[in-house]
């Protein structure tokens, strides 16, 4: 499993802790014990959250400002946990009030965070994601269309132009079809769109920046 995918796990399980802590506050504020291991086990894995969350940002080339919002954001929300998690451990007398309020706020405040974090930075990582992915090249073949074809290698339109054959009227027709009514080898002309395609996948990009 890639970080990317790990971050996400973590938002679907830290989603159902605070859907727990939410119900918990709504039915039996009062319950002390039950918001105590509740609060404690949702600290716990943001605290794993936030150290993953670290190691990815680290290996990741993604903008400054995405890494410091992530990062004050759980700050924030890891203070206010401490805060009513110490309440909760600490004297029994603490108004209970003080807790539930503490907790709401940190419920609200790791949901916006959260949100905020999957139109941002999970964008961000996404398309990281998607653009590191090696492209897998299809052979060409006599079942292809002419179509096809220029869809996949839109390079091998000169070919195709030099032998008549009209995308207009013929683009549907697979390569066999085409080669067969025109006259042409199809070994040989499925041989020519192929060395255009490779040709033009291991060209190197020239950069028109000065």
């Amino acid at each position: 499993m890639d970080g990317f995918e790990a971050l996400r796990q973590d938002h679907a399980l830290l989603r159902q802790k605070l859907l727990l802590l939410e119900s918990a506050l709504n039915v039996a504020p009062d319950a002390r014990f039950a918001l105590r291991d509740m609060c404690f086990s949702l600290q716990r894995s943001l605290h794993e959250h936030v150290e993953r969350e670290a190691r990815v940002l680290k290996s990741t080339l993604i903008a400054q400002s995405s890494k410091q919002e992530s990062t004050k954001g759980h700050a924030s929300v890891v203070r206010t946990l401490n805060m009513a998690n110490r309440l909760l451990l600490g004297d029994t007398t603490s108004p209970i009030s003080e807790i539930t309020l503490r907790l709401h706020q940190a419920v609200n405040e790791l949901h916006r965070q959260m949100q905020a974090q999957e139109q941002t930075l999970f964008a961000s990582l996404a398309h990281r994601k998607r653009s590191s992915r090696p492209k897998v090249s299809v052979p060409i073949s006599g079942a292809m269309s002419m179509n096809e074809v220029l869809a996949r290698y839109p390079q091998t339109a000169p070919f195709f132009r030099q032998a008549g054959i009209s995308r207009t009227w013929e683009g549907h027709e697979c390569l066999d079809e085409l080669a067969w009514r025109h006259g042409l080898g199809v070994t040989q002309l499925i041989g020519q769109l192929q060395h255009a395609a490779d040709a033009a996948a291991k060209r190197p990009v020239v950069s028109t920046t000065s």
